[in-house]
């Protein structure tokens, strides 16, 4: 499952359903940069940049239910804290991306009527 719906209705009744719509499109807007600068600084082995933003998604993907991206991004900040070289977390960093990708454009479905609790 890419987002679980339990905790995105948790967060957006914490806020509202009238700031969803706002809240989406930050996330889908910033969820596509972070996907270009990992593209970019695993290229270019800048490890920094990656280490910096993998990090920063966990927070990120849990306030969005984001268990599959989510568990990706822990796995790869521990290995970045422990020293583990770009090279040898590559596919698991691509899986990672397209899992952001998939992970953005299922956010960037929803409206605020499809987390309306029942």
């Amino acid at each position: 499952m890419i987002i679980d719906m339990t905790i995105l209705r948790a967060m957006v009744n914490d806020v509202g359903t009238e700031m969803f719509p706002g809240i989406r499109d930050v996330y889908v807007q910033e969820s596509t940069e972070t996907i270009e600068r990992l593209q970019k600084s695993l290229a270019s082995g800048d490890f920094e940049t990656l280490a910096r933003d993998i990090h920063t998604q966990k927070s990120v993907l849990e306030t969005y239910g984001a268990a599959d991206a989510l568990e990706q991004a822990l796995s790869l900040d521990k290995k970045c804290k422990s020293g583990v070289a770009v090279g040898d977390m590559d596919a698991e960093i691509r899986k990672f991306i397209s899992t952001l990708a998939e992970t953005r454009d299922a956010v960037s479905r929803l409206t605020a009527e499809d987390l309306k609790e029942f």
